[in-house]
């Protein structure tokens, strides 16, 4: 079976987390040597929150949660659906339903909140980004003037949306999409790693855009470089030697070919440490 190793990374002083200006990289043999920690050791204190649902709301498979002010919100697989709660866990409303008219979704991806304007913002692959006050009543849709399927999103502090719109087929022109609130392209990205994978189910979903404080972060599937996003522009901020790298030959054909690989899935920081969840094939 393939495994995954989490590991936490801590940075050295002279190594910022908040250093912009120059890569910080790091080989696997180091990454190695780096303390495994259990999320009790990083959160303090951890609080579990039991979902008060009703029996016609049984919720699995959770692919996102988002947080306001006062509640928070989640999106689920089964059933498809957004649905927001209370603190306690108490369930508030759900946001829309599954259906073909305006204002409804059909195959949504991902979910944010931004504070700033209290709006919540939900993609879906077949009808753009879909916009929703905080209670819920939809307001209106982000349609982009090119058919971009977007699978994750940011929205930025001036209000800007920062689309990953790669599909997992490896064979789409752009990466990185960055649209207005009324779905104009500011800036793209190129896709650079062309590759045509024969079965796309198998590459690992990983949530590939941050958004930590003033700063967007961009981590393309199976790669070994994390970026800085800016209005059309990737800095690499963290980059990894792994012994294996996964090559476009080995996405073609992911699970045949990764018996020995490593890679980036999960990544996350806060301003001290580095925190790292790795796919190791061996």
């Amino acid at each position: 079976m393939n495994k995954y190793i989490g590991f936490i990374l801590c940075l050295a002083s002279s190594i910022s987390c908040s250093n912009r200006t120059n890569i910080s990289s790091f080989e696997f043999k180091d990454l190695e040597k780096a303390p495994v920690l259990s999320l009790a050791d990083v959160l303090e204190p951890i609080r579990f929150i039991p979902l008060k649902t009703r029996e016609t709301y049984n919720l699995s498979n959770i692919l996102k949660v988002c947080m306001s002010e006062d509640s928070f919100y989640i999106l689920t697989v089964n059933p498809f659906g957004v649905f927001r709660f209370s603190f306690d866990g108490s369930l508030i409303s759900t946001i829309s339903v599954e259906g073909r008219a305006e204002g409804e979704y059909l195959i949504p991806t991902d979910i944010a909140y931004s504070r700033k304007d209290n709006v919540l913002y939900i993609a879906d692959i077949a009808k753009g980004i879909m916009k929703f006050s905080s209670d819920g009543a939809y307001l209106s849709t982000v349609s982009s003037t090119t058919n971009y399927k977007n699978r994750q999103f940011v929205i930025s502090d001036s209000g800007t949306i920062i689309e990953n719109v790669l599909n997992v087929t490896g064979r789409e022109q752009d990466a990185i999409v960055e649209l207005s609130q009324e779905g104009d392209t500011l800036n793209y990205v190129p896709n650079k790693f062309m590759f045509d994978c024969v079965t796309p189910v198998a590459i690992p979903y990983h949530h590939s855009l941050r958004k930590y404080a003033d700063e967007v972060l961009y981590n393309p599937a199976c790669c070994d470089t994390i970026y800085s996003y800016h209005s059309g522009q990737l800095t690499p901020k963290y980059s990894f030697s792994f012994p294996h790298h996964v090559t476009k030959e080995d996405l073609r054909d992911f699970y045949s070919n990764i018996s020995d690989t490593q890679f980036l899935m999960e990544y996350a920081e806060d301003g001290k440490n580095l925190y790292l969840s790795i796919f190791d094939g061996s």
